[in-house]
């Protein structure tokens, strides 16, 4: 059973660093076709 006492609860932030190679290795095992994921020139528009 889900513990529902963390629902609607806010946590802060941190960033990371992912890099392409990672983006592409995971949108080609779910199968997202979309371009702004593996083309940077998508991406920027």
């Amino acid at each position: 059973m889900a513990d529902k006492s963390k629902v609607g609860k806010q946590y802060a932030t941190a960033p990371w660093e992912v890099e392409r190679c990672k983006i592409r290795e995971l949108v080609q095992a779910i199968g997202d076709t979309n371009p702004i994921y593996v083309d940077k020139q998508a991406a920027i528009k």
